[in-house]
């Protein structure tokens, strides 16, 4: 009785958590592999989308089944930032795949290209300039 009455002052304690995610989760091997095969062009828009979903649909199905509060898609639609923001703007010329040929990321498409901040060398290692000034011509977090 006094162990369920200390799980209870537990559980009270925990529902006043703030409870946030933010950044993404590691992506399964599949998905990593379909974005590989995207970048040398052996897989097409259409197998990439139809990959993506079903990663999301799994993931999130592993977070309710942990009841957590606040589900994430894990950023698995994200390749690479700023080909994601290259897809949201125009003024900004990111081809899909572009980020990936001719620089570390080519190897490994999924792998972040950035040193990090304890790393050595500078923080992004590939920046690309924008070519107009930027304007919103598509909701690309909206629509995923």
């Amino acid at each position: 009785m006094l162990a369920g009455m200390m799980l209870a002052g537990v559980q009270r304690r925990l529902d006043l958590l703030r409870v946030d995610h933010t950044g993404g989760f590691r992506k399964p091997d599949r998905l990593r592999d379909v974005y590989l095969r995207f970048a040398q062009g052996q897989a097409t828009d259409e197998e990439v989308r139809r990959i993506q979903d079903e990663s999301v649909r799994a993931l999130i199905a592993k977070e309710e089944a942990h009841q957590l509060p606040v589900v994430s898609d894990g950023e698995y639609r994200r390749r690479q930032f700023q080909e994601s923001f290259g897809e949201a703007v125009s003024g900004f010329d990111s081809l899909p795949g572009a980020m990936y040929v001719g620089g570390p990321a080519e190897a490994a498409p999924t792998r972040r290209v950035e040193s990090g901040p304890s790393g050595p060398g500078p923080a992004v290692l590939h920046r690309l300039p924008t070519t107009s000034r930027l304007q919103l011509v598509r909701n690309v977090p909206l629509e995923e």
